[in-house]
């Protein structure tokens, strides 16, 4: 189906009133369509193949507040991305140019799709940190009208309590492992972002005895939105490009709550040592969880985006260049200073078990 004819795109243009700008038409001969991609204050402008461009937008349908296609330029402060196709023999080239927020990429993948997805994760983030926005290493769920961050060290259980809260206490999901935090009006808020889930068989048999899939331990299962009737998302060339071994988990998406911005009402801290009940901690047990995360490397501040090498390990050669202002990394550092202080912080071990994830969060329920 072409971009511009699709059903959802126009749909999402009409009812995107709360959106920074409107897309208006001019007089003229129609140009050939771009793709905007849109998260808070961050705008990105595609331009590539329509086919490519349609199948990125199925992709983030549903998991960015703006995604439409557009004839026209949105404004100052969007970033205009160039997604073109190699000649044979040339490697895959990226030109950033951040004074005008042009980004050129030449690709020689086998896979555009997927190396357009990763290109479009990677600016989203970084634009987003340019605006003082913290990406914090958490999972985020609502349930009855209250939203709770799941934060802890890698590998400590978030995406296994995320699964429970979604599939038995019917929570709707925000995001996994990774959660834009912002500040608005005194207040942290968080959005839905990248609607994907990547679990190994054990966490998928500790909720179902009965469920287990033929795949060793070392393989991790993938539910995505995407991985619905349409499958846009090449599984195996997704997992190529990231250099892991997935598996698809069939079965219904999972339930999403809106596009938000959603208050943050409290946070789950899990930790190896913690208690096996969920428990409320003190204020100095908080102060002594919080700096457990201080080198965590998959936790992102508008700061980092100055020393990047020496933070992160991935995402060194594509958008490079960028700093954000005083401003921008002073309200990251206020944002996290309120979400350590001022919220509600329960304690947990990832060796938590189910009927106890289950009775706290059915308190909520």
């Amino acid at each position: 189906m072409p971009l511009m004819r699709s059903a959802r795109w126009k749909r999402n243009l009409r009812t995107s009133s709360t959106s920074l700008w409107q897309v208006t038409m001019k007089s003229r001969e129609p140009e050939p369509p771009m793709l905007l991609l849109g998260l808070n204050s961050v705008n990105t402008l595609w331009q590539s193949d329509p086919a490519l461009l349609d199948a990125l937008a199925e992709y983030w349908e549903g998991s960015l507040e703006r995604v439409f296609s557009c004839t026209t330029e949105p404004g100052d402060g969007t970033w205009h991305v160039l997604f073109r196709k190699a000649l044979d023999g040339v490697p895959t080239f990226y030109k950033t140019d951040p004074s005008t927020r042009a980004i050129d990429c030449i690709y020689a993948s086998e896979s555009p799709l997927i190396e357009a997805i990763s290109l479009s994760r990677e600016l989203i983030t970084k634009a987003a940190l340019l605006e003082g926005t913290v990406w914090l290493h958490a999972s985020a769920f609502r349930i009855s009208g209250r939203t709770f961050l799941v934060i802890g060290p890698k590998g400590a259980g978030k995406t296994t309590w995320l699964f429970v809260a979604l599939l038995v206490a019917g929570a709707e999901f925000i995001s996994n492992d990774q959660t834009p935090l912002d500040d608005v009006d005194g207040s942290l808020v968080v959005r839905r972002w990248r609607p994907d889930i990547k679990v190994r068989r054990p966490t998928l048999a500790l909720l179902d005895e009965s469920f287990t899939p033929a795949i060793d331990d070392s393989a991790r299962l993938l539910w995505h939105a995407t991985l619905g009737a349409r499958r846009v998302l090449d599984i195996h060339a997704y997992a190529r490009a990231r250099g892991e071994r997935l598996v698809a988990l069939d079965g219904p998406p999972p339930r999403l709550a809106d596009l938000g911005p959603h208050r943050v009402d409290a946070v789950i801290f899990i930790h190896p040592d913690g208690p096996v009940r969920v428990k409320p901690t003190s204020s100095k047990q908080a102060a002594t969880l919080w700096r457990s995360l201080a080198d965590d490397p998959d936790m992102f501040f508008p700061t980092d985006l100055q020393h990047w090498d020496s933070r992160h390990s991935f995402w060194r050669t594509r958008i490079t260049g960028l700093a954000a202002s005083r401003v921008s990394c002073a309200r990251g550092i206020a944002s996290m200073k309120h979400l350590q202080t001022r919220y509600p912080l329960y304690h947990a071990n990832n060796r938590t078990a189910l009927s106890e994830i289950r009775s706290f969060l059915g308190d909520f329920a």
